[in-house]
Protein backbone atom coordinates (compact mmCIF):
# COMPACT_ATOMS: atom_id res chain seq x y z
CA UNK A 1 0.00 0.00 0.00
CA UNK A 2 1.05 3.55 -0.68
CA UNK A 3 2.63 5.26 2.26
CA UNK A 4 3.20 1.98 4.15
CA UNK A 5 6.70 1.22 2.89
CA UNK A 6 8.38 1.89 6.20
CA UNK A 7 6.05 -0.29 8.30
CA UNK A 8 6.40 -3.99 8.96
CA UNK A 9 4.33 -6.24 6.77
CA UNK A 10 4.37 -3.90 3.76
CA UNK A 11 5.18 -4.97 0.21
CA UNK A 12 8.78 -3.84 0.42
CA UNK A 13 9.57 -5.49 3.73
CA UNK A 14 8.15 -8.72 5.19
CA UNK A 15 6.41 -8.53 8.51
CA UNK A 16 8.58 -11.17 10.20
CA UNK A 17 11.83 -9.57 9.14
CA UNK A 18 10.82 -6.10 10.23
CA UNK A 19 9.66 -7.29 13.60
CA UNK A 20 12.67 -9.46 14.34
CA UNK A 21 15.33 -6.99 13.27
CA UNK A 22 13.82 -3.56 13.81
CA UNK A 23 11.50 -3.85 16.75
CA UNK A 24 12.87 -6.81 18.66
CA UNK A 25 15.45 -5.66 21.21
CA UNK A 26 16.80 -9.20 21.56
CA UNK A 27 17.68 -9.79 17.89
CA UNK A 28 21.42 -9.76 18.65
CA UNK A 29 21.05 -12.46 21.31
CA UNK A 30 20.03 -16.11 21.14
CA UNK A 31 16.55 -16.57 22.68
CA UNK A 32 16.83 -13.10 24.20
CA UNK A 33 19.66 -14.14 26.56
CA UNK A 34 22.33 -11.43 26.74
CA UNK A 35 24.86 -14.09 27.78
CA UNK A 36 24.53 -15.76 24.34
CA UNK A 37 25.36 -13.24 21.60
CA UNK A 38 24.59 -14.23 18.01
CA UNK A 39 27.78 -12.62 16.67
CA UNK A 40 30.03 -15.00 18.58
CA UNK A 41 33.11 -13.99 20.51
CA UNK A 42 34.53 -14.60 23.91
CA UNK A 43 33.67 -13.29 27.32
CA UNK A 44 36.12 -10.70 28.56
CA UNK A 45 36.41 -8.30 31.45
CA UNK A 46 34.48 -5.60 29.62
CA UNK A 47 31.80 -7.61 27.94
CA UNK A 48 31.98 -9.60 24.73
CA UNK A 49 34.96 -9.14 22.48
CA UNK A 50 34.96 -10.52 18.98
CA UNK A 51 37.97 -12.69 18.38
CA UNK A 52 39.86 -12.12 15.15
CA UNK A 53 41.13 -15.15 13.25
CA UNK A 54 43.92 -13.15 11.73
CA UNK A 55 45.17 -12.08 15.16
CA UNK A 56 45.05 -15.66 16.42
CA UNK A 57 46.97 -16.84 13.36
CA UNK A 58 49.65 -14.20 13.86
CA UNK A 59 50.04 -15.03 17.55
CA UNK A 60 50.28 -18.75 16.76
CA UNK A 61 52.95 -18.11 14.14
CA UNK A 62 55.10 -15.92 16.37
CA UNK A 63 54.66 -18.19 19.39
CA UNK A 64 55.67 -21.23 17.36
CA UNK A 65 58.69 -19.39 15.98
CA UNK A 66 59.80 -18.35 19.45
CA UNK A 67 59.44 -21.84 20.90
CA UNK A 68 61.30 -23.33 17.92
CA UNK A 69 64.22 -20.92 18.28
CA UNK A 70 64.37 -21.56 22.03
CA UNK A 71 64.51 -25.31 21.42
CA UNK A 72 67.36 -24.95 18.91
CA UNK A 73 69.37 -22.75 21.27
CA UNK A 74 68.81 -25.16 24.15
CA UNK A 75 69.81 -28.19 22.08
CA UNK A 76 72.92 -26.80 20.39
CA UNK A 77 74.26 -24.22 22.86
CA UNK A 78 72.94 -24.60 26.39
CA UNK A 79 73.15 -28.42 26.50
CA UNK A 80 76.53 -28.58 24.74
CA UNK A 81 78.57 -28.81 28.01
CA UNK A 82 76.77 -31.99 29.03
CA UNK A 83 77.53 -33.57 25.66
CA UNK A 84 81.23 -32.77 26.23
CA UNK A 85 81.16 -34.38 29.69
CA UNK A 86 79.40 -37.45 28.32
CA UNK A 87 81.95 -37.95 25.55
CA UNK A 88 84.93 -37.44 27.88
CA UNK A 89 83.53 -40.05 30.26
CA UNK A 90 82.95 -42.51 27.42
CA UNK A 91 86.51 -42.35 26.07
CA UNK A 92 88.23 -42.33 29.48
CA UNK A 93 89.46 -45.90 29.71
CA UNK A 94 91.23 -45.81 33.09
CA UNK A 95 88.64 -43.80 35.01
CA UNK A 96 87.66 -44.92 38.50
CA UNK A 97 84.39 -42.98 38.62
CA UNK A 98 81.91 -43.95 35.93
CA UNK A 99 79.48 -41.04 36.50
CA UNK A 100 76.37 -43.08 35.81
CA UNK A 101 74.35 -40.65 37.95
CA UNK A 102 74.17 -36.84 37.66
CA UNK A 103 75.16 -36.22 41.29
CA UNK A 104 78.81 -37.28 40.89
CA UNK A 105 79.27 -34.84 38.00
CA UNK A 106 78.35 -31.69 39.93
CA UNK A 107 81.70 -31.33 41.82
CA UNK A 108 83.59 -32.12 38.60
CA UNK A 109 81.79 -29.31 36.77
CA UNK A 110 82.65 -26.90 39.59
CA UNK A 111 86.34 -27.87 39.46
CA UNK A 112 86.51 -27.54 35.68
CA UNK A 113 84.95 -24.10 35.83
CA UNK A 114 87.35 -23.06 38.60
CA UNK A 115 90.57 -24.29 36.95
CA UNK A 116 89.86 -23.77 33.24
CA UNK A 117 86.97 -21.32 33.07
CA UNK A 118 83.59 -21.53 31.41
CA UNK A 119 85.12 -21.90 27.94
CA UNK A 120 86.22 -25.45 28.85
CA UNK A 121 82.56 -26.50 28.81
CA UNK A 122 81.86 -25.00 25.37
CA UNK A 123 84.82 -26.25 23.36
CA UNK A 124 84.02 -27.64 19.94
CA UNK A 125 80.59 -26.01 19.73
CA UNK A 126 81.46 -24.48 16.35
CA UNK A 127 82.57 -27.77 14.84
CA UNK A 128 79.48 -29.54 16.18
CA UNK A 129 77.21 -27.02 14.47
CA UNK A 130 79.29 -27.33 11.31
CA UNK A 131 78.84 -31.11 11.25
CA UNK A 132 75.07 -30.79 11.66
CA UNK A 133 74.85 -28.22 8.88
CA UNK A 134 77.11 -30.33 6.64
CA UNK A 135 74.91 -33.37 7.20
CA UNK A 136 71.78 -31.44 6.22
CA UNK A 137 73.49 -29.99 3.16
CA UNK A 138 74.67 -33.40 1.94
CA UNK A 139 71.20 -34.86 2.39
CA UNK A 140 69.69 -32.02 0.39
CA UNK A 141 72.21 -32.37 -2.45
CA UNK A 142 71.91 -36.15 -2.68
CA UNK A 143 68.09 -35.99 -2.67
CA UNK A 144 68.16 -33.55 -5.60
CA UNK A 145 70.33 -35.79 -7.79
CA UNK A 146 68.64 -39.07 -6.81
CA UNK A 147 65.00 -40.22 -6.54
CA UNK A 148 65.47 -40.78 -2.81
CA UNK A 149 62.92 -38.77 -0.80
CA UNK A 150 64.19 -36.37 1.81
CA UNK A 151 61.05 -36.68 3.95
CA UNK A 152 58.45 -39.38 4.44
CA UNK A 153 55.08 -39.64 6.16
CA UNK A 154 52.65 -42.33 7.25
CA UNK A 155 51.35 -42.72 3.69
CA UNK A 156 54.78 -43.47 2.21
CA UNK A 157 55.36 -46.91 0.68
CA UNK A 158 57.98 -49.36 1.85
CA UNK A 159 60.09 -48.53 -1.18
CA UNK A 160 60.11 -44.84 -0.31
CA UNK A 161 60.97 -45.62 3.30
CA UNK A 162 63.88 -47.80 2.19
CA UNK A 163 65.15 -45.08 -0.15
CA UNK A 164 64.85 -42.53 2.61
CA UNK A 165 66.92 -44.67 4.98
CA UNK A 166 69.45 -45.18 2.18
CA UNK A 167 69.73 -41.41 1.87
CA UNK A 168 70.41 -41.15 5.61
CA UNK A 169 73.08 -43.85 5.38
CA UNK A 170 74.89 -42.23 2.45
CA UNK A 171 74.96 -38.82 4.12
CA UNK A 172 76.28 -40.38 7.35
CA UNK A 173 79.04 -42.19 5.45
CA UNK A 174 80.18 -38.96 3.79
CA UNK A 175 80.15 -37.03 7.07
CA UNK A 176 81.92 -39.70 9.19
CA UNK A 177 85.55 -38.48 8.70
CA UNK A 178 84.54 -34.93 9.59
CA UNK A 179 82.63 -36.23 12.60
CA UNK A 180 85.85 -37.84 13.84
CA UNK A 181 87.64 -34.50 13.64
CA UNK A 182 84.78 -32.76 15.47
CA UNK A 183 84.84 -35.41 18.21
CA UNK A 184 88.52 -34.73 18.85
CA UNK A 185 87.83 -31.00 19.26
CA UNK A 186 85.04 -31.58 21.77
CA UNK A 187 86.96 -33.94 24.11
CA UNK A 188 90.53 -32.63 24.10
CA UNK A 189 91.58 -30.41 26.97
CA UNK A 190 92.10 -26.70 26.37
CA UNK A 191 95.06 -26.40 28.74
CA UNK A 192 97.01 -29.28 27.14
CA UNK A 193 96.43 -28.63 23.42
CA UNK A 194 96.14 -25.79 20.97
CA UNK A 195 92.74 -24.37 20.24
CA UNK A 196 91.56 -25.48 16.79
CA UNK A 197 90.76 -23.02 14.07
CA UNK A 198 87.48 -22.58 12.25
CA UNK A 199 88.44 -24.68 9.22
CA UNK A 200 90.50 -27.31 11.06
CA UNK A 201 87.53 -29.67 11.16
CA UNK A 202 87.52 -29.81 7.34
CA UNK A 203 91.29 -30.24 7.10
CA UNK A 204 91.41 -33.02 9.67
CA UNK A 205 88.38 -34.64 8.06
CA UNK A 206 90.04 -34.76 4.66
CA UNK A 207 93.20 -36.21 6.22
CA UNK A 208 91.12 -38.87 7.93
CA UNK A 209 89.28 -39.57 4.67
CA UNK A 210 92.42 -40.29 2.62
CA UNK A 211 94.07 -42.49 5.26
CA UNK A 212 93.39 -46.04 4.07
CA UNK A 213 96.16 -47.79 5.98
CA UNK A 214 95.89 -51.19 7.64
CA UNK A 215 94.64 -50.86 11.25
CA UNK A 216 97.41 -53.25 12.36
CA UNK A 217 100.10 -50.82 11.16
CA UNK A 218 99.02 -47.95 13.41
CA UNK A 219 96.71 -47.06 16.22
CA UNK A 220 94.46 -44.74 14.17
CA UNK A 221 91.75 -46.74 12.48
CA UNK A 222 91.06 -46.03 8.81
CA UNK A 223 87.76 -44.51 7.85
CA UNK A 224 86.53 -47.63 6.06
CA UNK A 225 86.55 -49.43 9.43
CA UNK A 226 84.52 -46.67 11.08
CA UNK A 227 81.91 -46.00 8.37
CA UNK A 228 79.85 -49.26 8.59
CA UNK A 229 79.23 -49.19 12.38
CA UNK A 230 78.66 -45.43 12.27
CA UNK A 231 76.04 -45.82 9.51
CA UNK A 232 74.32 -48.60 11.48
CA UNK A 233 74.30 -46.49 14.64
CA UNK A 234 72.90 -43.36 12.97
CA UNK A 235 70.27 -45.29 11.01
CA UNK A 236 69.05 -47.13 14.10
CA UNK A 237 69.07 -43.90 16.04
CA UNK A 238 66.94 -42.21 13.38
CA UNK A 239 64.45 -45.10 13.20
CA UNK A 240 64.02 -45.35 16.98
CA UNK A 241 63.78 -41.59 17.35
CA UNK A 242 61.15 -41.27 14.61
CA UNK A 243 58.96 -44.08 15.95
CA UNK A 244 59.08 -42.89 19.56
CA UNK A 245 58.54 -39.28 18.50
CA UNK A 246 55.32 -40.10 16.66
CA UNK A 247 54.05 -42.31 19.48
CA UNK A 248 54.80 -39.67 22.09
CA UNK A 249 53.18 -36.97 19.98
CA UNK A 250 49.93 -38.93 19.78
CA UNK A 251 50.07 -39.57 23.53
CA UNK A 252 50.48 -35.85 24.23
CA UNK A 253 47.61 -34.90 21.93
CA UNK A 254 45.33 -37.52 23.49
CA UNK A 255 46.21 -36.38 27.00
CA UNK A 256 45.52 -32.76 26.05
CA UNK A 257 42.12 -33.66 24.63
CA UNK A 258 41.31 -35.60 27.80
CA UNK A 259 42.37 -32.59 29.87
CA UNK A 260 40.04 -30.37 27.85
CA UNK A 261 37.20 -32.88 28.21
CA UNK A 262 37.58 -32.95 31.99
CA UNK A 263 37.42 -29.18 32.07
CA UNK A 264 34.35 -29.24 29.84
CA UNK A 265 35.83 -27.12 27.04
CA UNK A 266 36.90 -29.31 24.13
CA UNK A 267 38.00 -27.18 21.16
CA UNK A 268 37.45 -28.19 17.56
CA UNK A 269 41.15 -27.72 16.81
CA UNK A 270 43.12 -28.77 19.92
CA UNK A 271 46.40 -27.53 18.43
CA UNK A 272 45.07 -23.97 18.23
CA UNK A 273 43.64 -23.77 21.73
CA UNK A 274 46.84 -22.12 23.01
CA UNK A 275 49.43 -20.16 21.02
CA UNK A 276 52.46 -22.34 20.31
CA UNK A 277 50.91 -25.55 21.61
CA UNK A 278 51.59 -27.50 18.41
CA UNK A 279 55.24 -26.40 18.36
CA UNK A 280 55.70 -27.29 22.01
CA UNK A 281 54.21 -30.74 21.48
CA UNK A 282 56.51 -31.28 18.49
CA UNK A 283 59.56 -30.16 20.49
CA UNK A 284 58.68 -32.35 23.47
CA UNK A 285 57.96 -35.38 21.28
CA UNK A 286 61.25 -34.94 19.42
CA UNK A 287 63.11 -34.66 22.71
CA UNK A 288 61.49 -37.87 23.97
CA UNK A 289 62.44 -39.65 20.74
CA UNK A 290 66.08 -38.56 21.02
CA UNK A 291 66.17 -39.65 24.66
CA UNK A 292 64.88 -43.14 23.92
CA UNK A 293 67.32 -43.57 21.03
CA UNK A 294 70.31 -42.34 23.04
CA UNK A 295 69.51 -44.60 25.98
CA UNK A 296 69.09 -47.71 23.84
CA UNK A 297 72.19 -47.08 21.72
CA UNK A 298 74.40 -45.71 24.51
CA UNK A 299 76.75 -48.78 24.65
CA UNK A 300 77.27 -48.71 20.87
CA UNK A 301 77.97 -44.97 21.02
CA UNK A 302 80.63 -45.57 23.70
CA UNK A 303 82.38 -48.11 21.50
CA UNK A 304 82.27 -45.86 18.42
CA UNK A 305 83.65 -42.83 20.25
CA UNK A 306 86.64 -44.85 21.48
CA UNK A 307 87.31 -46.09 17.97
CA UNK A 308 87.07 -42.58 16.50
CA UNK A 309 89.50 -41.20 19.08
CA UNK A 310 92.07 -43.99 18.90
CA UNK A 311 95.42 -42.90 17.48
CA UNK A 312 94.67 -39.18 17.55
CA UNK A 313 97.04 -38.55 20.53
CA UNK A 314 94.32 -36.62 22.32
CA UNK A 315 94.66 -35.40 25.90
CA UNK A 316 91.38 -35.07 27.79
CA UNK A 317 90.32 -33.79 31.18
CA UNK A 318 90.45 -36.30 34.00
CA UNK A 319 86.83 -36.32 35.17
CA UNK A 320 87.67 -38.29 38.31
CA UNK A 321 88.60 -34.97 39.89
CA UNK A 322 88.31 -32.27 37.22
CA UNK A 323 91.75 -30.87 38.06
CA UNK A 324 94.05 -32.99 35.89
CA UNK A 325 94.51 -34.13 32.28
CA UNK A 326 95.19 -37.61 30.95
CA UNK A 327 96.18 -39.01 27.50
CA UNK A 328 94.10 -41.55 25.61
CA UNK A 329 96.10 -44.67 24.72
CA UNK A 330 94.12 -47.60 23.29
CA UNK A 331 94.70 -50.30 20.67
CA UNK A 332 91.37 -51.74 19.54
CA UNK A 333 91.12 -53.64 16.27
CA UNK A 334 87.42 -53.06 15.62
CA UNK A 335 83.96 -52.89 17.08
CA UNK A 336 83.91 -56.47 18.37
CA UNK A 337 87.34 -56.22 19.99
CA UNK A 338 86.47 -52.92 21.66
CA UNK A 339 83.19 -54.30 23.00
CA UNK A 340 84.72 -57.45 24.49
CA UNK A 341 87.64 -55.49 25.95
CA UNK A 342 85.32 -53.09 27.77
CA UNK A 343 83.29 -55.95 29.21
CA UNK A 344 86.42 -57.78 30.33
CA UNK A 345 88.30 -54.85 31.89
CA UNK A 346 85.55 -52.44 32.98
CA UNK A 347 82.45 -54.59 33.27
CA UNK A 348 78.95 -53.87 32.04
CA UNK A 349 78.96 -50.46 33.73
CA UNK A 350 81.88 -49.49 31.53
CA UNK A 351 79.51 -49.31 28.55
CA UNK A 352 77.43 -46.68 30.39
CA UNK A 353 80.16 -44.29 31.48
CA UNK A 354 78.84 -40.74 31.47
CA UNK A 355 75.18 -41.74 31.58
CA UNK A 356 74.61 -39.14 34.31
CA UNK A 357 75.60 -36.40 31.85
CA UNK A 358 72.93 -37.68 29.46
CA UNK A 359 70.31 -37.41 32.21
CA UNK A 360 71.41 -33.85 33.00
CA UNK A 361 71.35 -32.89 29.33
CA UNK A 362 67.78 -33.97 28.65
CA UNK A 363 66.45 -32.79 32.01
CA UNK A 364 67.69 -29.24 31.45
CA UNK A 365 66.57 -29.30 27.81
CA UNK A 366 63.05 -30.31 28.81
CA UNK A 367 62.83 -27.68 31.54
CA UNK A 368 63.92 -24.97 29.11
CA UNK A 369 61.32 -25.77 26.45
CA UNK A 370 58.64 -26.30 29.11
CA UNK A 371 58.99 -22.95 30.86
CA UNK A 372 59.85 -21.00 27.71
CA UNK A 373 56.76 -22.32 25.94
CA UNK A 374 54.55 -21.23 28.86
CA UNK A 375 56.06 -17.76 28.92
CA UNK A 376 55.87 -17.29 25.15
CA UNK A 377 52.28 -18.57 25.08
CA UNK A 378 51.18 -16.12 27.76
CA UNK A 379 52.94 -13.23 26.03
CA UNK A 380 51.28 -14.15 22.72
CA UNK A 381 47.86 -14.25 24.40
CA UNK A 382 48.39 -10.80 25.90
CA UNK A 383 49.55 -9.33 22.60
CA UNK A 384 46.73 -10.91 20.59
CA UNK A 385 43.99 -9.70 23.01
CA UNK A 386 45.10 -6.35 24.45
CA UNK A 387 42.91 -4.83 27.17
CA UNK A 388 40.76 -1.82 26.33
CA UNK A 389 41.39 1.68 27.68
CA UNK A 390 39.55 2.97 30.71
CA UNK A 391 37.65 5.45 28.52
CA UNK A 392 36.27 2.60 26.47
CA UNK A 393 34.97 0.60 29.43
CA UNK A 394 31.23 0.24 29.75
CA UNK A 395 29.04 -1.03 32.49
CA UNK A 396 26.77 -4.01 32.22
CA UNK A 397 23.74 -1.74 32.05
CA UNK A 398 25.25 0.08 29.02
CA UNK A 399 25.79 -3.23 27.25
CA UNK A 400 22.14 -4.24 27.67
CA UNK A 401 19.94 -3.68 24.60
CA UNK A 402 17.01 -1.28 24.90
CA UNK A 403 13.97 -2.78 26.55
CA UNK A 404 15.83 -5.60 28.33
CA UNK A 405 16.07 -5.57 32.09
CA UNK A 406 19.40 -6.46 33.65
CA UNK A 407 19.86 -10.04 34.78
CA UNK A 408 18.83 -10.48 38.40
CA UNK A 409 19.94 -13.58 40.33
CA UNK A 410 17.19 -15.75 41.82
CA UNK A 411 16.02 -14.75 45.28
CA UNK A 412 17.09 -11.10 44.98
CA UNK A 413 15.27 -7.97 43.97
CA UNK A 414 16.42 -5.72 41.18
CA UNK A 415 18.37 -2.68 42.30
CA UNK A 416 17.64 0.71 40.93
CA UNK A 417 20.38 3.17 40.10
CA UNK A 418 21.62 5.27 42.97
CA UNK A 419 20.43 8.51 41.37
CA UNK A 420 16.92 7.15 40.97
CA UNK A 421 16.78 6.04 44.61
CA UNK A 422 17.92 9.37 45.91
CA UNK A 423 15.47 11.30 43.76
CA UNK A 424 12.55 9.08 44.78
CA UNK A 425 13.00 9.58 48.55
CA UNK A 426 10.70 12.43 49.71
CA UNK A 427 11.97 15.13 51.96
CA UNK A 428 10.53 15.73 55.45
CA UNK A 429 9.02 19.04 54.37
CA UNK A 430 7.09 17.25 51.67
CA UNK A 431 5.71 14.72 54.13
CA UNK A 432 4.66 17.39 56.57
CA UNK A 433 3.21 19.46 53.76
CA UNK A 434 1.15 16.53 52.59
CA UNK A 435 -0.17 15.96 56.08
CA UNK A 436 -1.02 19.64 56.54
CA UNK A 437 -2.85 19.81 53.26
CA UNK A 438 -4.78 16.67 54.17
CA UNK A 439 -5.74 18.20 57.50
CA UNK A 440 -6.88 21.39 55.85
CA UNK A 441 -9.01 19.54 53.38
CA UNK A 442 -10.64 17.41 56.06
CA UNK A 443 -11.69 20.54 57.95
CA UNK A 444 -11.05 19.01 61.37
CA UNK A 445 -8.85 20.32 64.14
CA UNK A 446 -7.65 16.91 65.38
CA UNK A 447 -4.17 16.34 64.03
CA UNK A 448 -3.96 12.77 65.20
CA UNK A 449 -7.11 11.82 63.40
CA UNK A 450 -5.86 13.34 60.22
CA UNK A 451 -2.57 11.45 60.50
CA UNK A 452 -4.42 8.19 61.08
CA UNK A 453 -6.54 8.86 58.06
CA UNK A 454 -3.38 9.53 56.06
CA UNK A 455 -1.90 6.23 57.16
CA UNK A 456 -5.01 4.34 56.24
CA UNK A 457 -5.12 6.07 52.94
CA UNK A 458 -1.59 5.14 52.31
Amino acid sequence: MAGMEGFPGSMGEPFSRGRSERYSPNSQYIEGDPRRPTVGGRRGKVGYQKESNETVGESEKYAGFGIGVTGLVAENIICHPFMILRRQCQVHVESHRYHTTPFTLLPVIINLNRWQGTSALFKGVGSSLTIKGLNLGIEDCVSKFTPWPKEINKHSSLKMIGQHLLLKGVSTALVTPFYSASLVETVQSDIASEKPGVLDVFREGVVRLVSWSDPRCGRMLPVWVLIPPQVIHNTLHYVIKTIMERIWLQVMKASHREYQRLRGAVSKDPDQSLPGLAQYQSQAAGLAGHLFADVILFPLETVLHRLHLQGTRSIIDNLDSGKEVIPILTRYEGVGDCFTTILREEGMRGLFKGFGALILQYSIHFLIIKFSSKMISQIAQVLSHPSLNLTDRKTEADLQPPGVNPIVPPGSSPKAPSGLIESSIPEDSEIYGSRSSLRDVSGTSTPRRNLDSFDVYQ
